[in-house]
C-alpha cells in the first residue's frame, strides 16, 4: 500500500502536444480582437447605410416574435 502523500511520477507531455496546445491557445486569444474589428466594421457599414441609403416604402407581411420581444416597447418605421 502506498502513502497518499507519495509523489506521483508522470511522464512529461511530448513537445508536439505542448506545441499544439500553445498554437490553439494563441489562435483563440488572437481571434477575439479580430472578431471585435470585424463587428465594428459591420456596425459602421450599417450606420453608413442608414445615413446615406435610399428610403423606400414597404409593408410588413410577416412577424415572428420568437424572442417574445413584444413584451417590450418596439418602434418600427417603414
Amino acid at each position: 500500500m502506498t502513502s497518499p502523500n507519495a509523489p506521483v511520477k508522470r511522464k512529461p507531455k511530448p513537445l508536439r502536444s505542448r506545441l499544439v496546445n500553445l498554437i490553439v491557445t494563441l489562435l483563440v486569444v488572437c481571434l477575439g480582437p479580430v472578431l471585435i474589428g470585424v463587428g465594428t466594421h459591420q456596425i459602421n457599414a450599417d450606420e453608413e447605410l442608414v445615413r446615406s441609403g435610399e428610403r423606400a416604402p414597404g409593408t410588413i407581411v410577416a412577424f415572428s416574435d420568437v424572442t417574445k420581444a413584444s413584451n417590450r416597447k418596439i418602434t418600427v418605421e417603414f
